[in-house]
């Protein structure tokens, strides 16, 4: 699997496991959720998207970066 798709992986599952849906992730992001579902997918996003989603996650980058951790995503 690419770094990207397990990137997005991460994101989905961090997103889920803070009960956050893509609509109220999207607006806090201020972009559309057909954006942050591609992201979650192995799309490609700028920098300064990734910084968004971790300050709204209240992650580490590392934590999204990690590409060894499994994960739970439905």
């Amino acid at each position: 699997m690419e770094e990207l798709e397990l990137l997005g992986k991460n994101i989905k599952r961090i997103r889920l496991n803070k009960g956050y849906s893509i609509l109220r992730v999207s607006k806090k992001l201020y972009v559309t959720p057909q954006a942050l579902s591609l992201w979650e997918h192995g799309g490609g996003m700028s920098l300064e998207n990734f910084i968004r989603i971790c300050k709204l996650y209240q992650v580490n980058p590392k934590e999204l970066l990690s590409f060894n951790t499994k994960t739970d995503c439905k």
